[in-house]
């Protein structure tokens, strides 16, 4: 008989933490909410969190911070789908603006880092390489107007060696300094 009682007792105990895990809900001096998994007095396993300000997130969280995948709506109408690392964008995703510019590519610690594809609401777009959150490196900038530049990049700019097609059918092809061909 003992031996049922401590397994019965271990049982509730491992239940009622997993069901902690499910459906908590924490009320925030600040009218924040969060429902979700909270495992030692911390946000942990799949959970939403709304803030005061109106910012929502719903994803997974580790030890309060969004870590995992998520995705998250700010009150400006910013969003952001993908992936997160200690509650900063991070991984492959998604970042729409209200003004429909739209980026799909790789974060690091909330920049645009790695390949990813940026397009402008006047149809511009950039598919290429990004580095803390500039054009840097291979890339090709097709702008609205059906101009097109493929080559190197850096902090924004034309930079190395590149090919300017203009719409009108003429080439420039050669070093770039500063978004200015030089030969």
């Amino acid at each position: 008989m003992k031996y049922f009682s401590i397994v019965f007792i271990f049982c509730i105990s491992v239940c009622a933490s997993n069901a902690q895990q499910l459906k908590d809900t924490l009320f925030y001096e600040d009218g924040s909410k969060y429902i979700g998994g909270y495992v030692n007095g911390k946000a942990t396993g799949y959970g939403v969190m709304i803030w005061a300000e109106g910012t929502i997130y719903e994803g997974q969280w580790v030890e309060n911070k969004m870590s995992g995948q998520g995705k998250i709506k700010w009150p400006s109408g910013d969003q952001y789908t993908g992936g997160w690392l200690d509650s900063k964008l991070s991984g492959e995703g998604t970042y729409i603006w209200p003004d429909g510019q739209i980026f799909k590519g790789t974060y690091k610690e909330d920049l645009k880092c790695g390949k990813g594809i940026m397009k402008w609401p006047n149809g511009d777009v950039y598919d290429g390489e990004w580095k803390n959150d500039l054009m840097h490196g291979q890339g090709t900038y097709s702008w609205h107007t059906g101009d097109v530049y493929t080559g190197q990049w850096a902090n924004n700019m034309q930079n190395g060696k590149g090919t300017l097609t203009y719409a009108d059918g003429s080439v420039y092809t050669g070093k770039w300094k500063d978004n200015l061909f030089i030969k």
